[in-house]
């Protein structure tokens, strides 16, 4: 039987990171950009899945892949589930999409009644990075939501940040394709239809770049189509030009 729920070992997202920051969860989706939980094995994102995570076992299941040796997943845990359901949430939200690990250290009292205000606290006190987005990538953003307001029904926000998140992971060229294609009003609106309806899973950067190439290569073909008429066309007018 086929496992849906968990990461593929082989999926070309799936970042797995080794224990060089404690304090950071180890799994990561590069396609999603959002921190993973563990189980048995890395589970999948809702985004992935195509629907929503109970949040108190997704926040447990998080916890549950903490690296560092000093945090009490034991009482960590306890103090999660002890949080109002609103904080349960922000907290699974945090975890996913900063993927720093707050917790209680070792040295505090088991089911000490004070754990979910340590919890809540350490969320806003984590430090939170912040990176310059570049200019291409910024530019990539602003044109999809124009194109999400200008027509709604060939994208959303969701695969917007999707093919956003792609664009950032293909080389030069294939940027510059893509960019071609998106700023071309007789491209765009063809392209946006076929990555709507790819596949979301592993093979999708794949799909994306067979769709990148199949595109230069009919460009390549028209050019050189129209590089020959241009030539014969000059032949013709020389002809005409020396029959005078």
């Amino acid at each position: 039987m086929i496992d849906t729920r968990h990461c593929p070992k082989d999926c070309p997202f799936l970042e797995t990171k080794a224990a060089v920051d404690l304090n950071s969860l180890p799994h990561h989706c590069s396609l999603f950009n959002c921190f993973l939980a563990v189980d048995k094995d890395v589970i999948r994102c809702e985004e992935c899945l195509g629907f929503e995570h109970d949040v108190k076992n997704q926040g447990l299941n998080f916890i549950s892949s903490y690296q560092n040796p000093f945090l009490s997943k034991q009482n960590t845990k306890f103090g999660f589930t002890r949080m109002p359901k609103t904080w349960q949430k922000r907290f699974v939200n945090f975890l996913k999409n900063l993927g720093y690990a707050v917790g209680a250290a070792k040295q505090i009292p088991l089911k000490d009644p004070s754990l979910p205000e340590l919890l809540i606290k350490g969320m806003k006190e984590a430090p939170r990075q912040h990176q310059d987005t570049p200019k291409d990538v910024q530019d990539m953003e602003k044109l999809l939501k124009d194109k999400l307001a200008e027509n709604p029904e060939l994208t959303n926000t969701q695969m917007n940040k999707l093919l956003t998140n792609l664009f950032q992971v293909l080389d030069a060229s294939e940027k510059n394709i893509l960019k071609e294609i998106l700023n071309n009003p007789n491209t765009i609106d063809a392209f946006l239809k076929k990555f709507k309806d790819m596949p979301k899973n592993e093979n999708l950067l794949k799909d994306l770049r067979r769709e990148l190439e199949d595109y230069n290569r009919e460009m390549d073909e028209l050019e050189k189509r129209l590089q020959r008429m241009a030539e014969v066309q000059n032949v013709w007018q020389n002809d005409n030009e020396r029959s005078r």
